[in-house]
């Protein structure tokens, strides 16, 4: 299993892949600057991927996407 962050480099490399072959990844809320100690930049870090992941047409929390 692997892992997506918010970090753009890894939703553009990750993401992809996930639709394409149904895999299942682990989502971290962190970004550029790590992982923060507020809990609202976490949640804007963890919605920022949540959205990117339906962009790609990634549902959450179904058998083939994104694991909360």
């Amino acid at each position: 299993m692997n892992s997506v962050t918010g970090e753009e480099e890894r939703l553009e490399s990750v993401l992809p892949l996930v639709k394409k072959y149904g895999a299942a990844v682990v989502a971290i809320s962190n970004d550029e600057t790590g992982i923060s100690q507020d809990p609202d930049v976490r949640f804007a870090v963890a919605k920022k991927i949540v959205e990117r992941a339906a962009d790609h047409g990634i549902p959450p929390a179904t058998s083939s996407s994104i694991r909360w």
